[in-house]
């Protein structure tokens, strides 16, 4: 691609902004960990599953309570719940191709199976016959 540029930029911090930057990542890194053991929890005890819509449908609530998640921007919020259900769908795609492989997997071993005894019968035909 001719043209492309890229820059590179190094940020000249203050401590007030490093904290500020420490503090955003330690209330998402919460976030997302509540989200995951929501999920989990609703799935274990109601066997309802919850998705990235019927959570960010709680952030306001969450955000009335809880002061220092209200000072985290709403977009940054919803971002960490976008990327809590890729994490869950990523999971449940691996999972449906092992199963998918698993399936493929036991269908050729019956086809090796079956090949191998056609060979065999077809072979103690031939020896049979001379």
């Amino acid at each position: 691609m001719p043209g492309v540029k890229a820059y590179k930029f190094k940020l000249k911090t203050n401590p007030a902004f490093e904290q500020a930057c420490v503090f955003t990542l330690d209330t998402c890194r919460e976030l997302y960990n509540a989200s995951l053991q929501e999920r989990r929890d609703a799935y274990q005890i109601n066997h309802v599953s919850l998705n990235y819509n019927s959570q960010s449908a709680q952030l306001p609530g969450i955000k009335a309570i809880r002061p220092d998640v209200a000072a985290v921007h709403s977009q940054v919020l919803q971002d960490v719940l976008r990327r809590s259900q890729k994490a869950f769908d990523n999971f449940f795609a691996a999972s449906r191709q092992v199963k998918n492989r698993a399936t493929q997997d036991s269908r050729a071993r019956r086809s090796l199976i079956r090949l191998s005894i056609l060979r065999a019968v077809s072979v103690s035909k031939a020896t049979n016959c001379t």
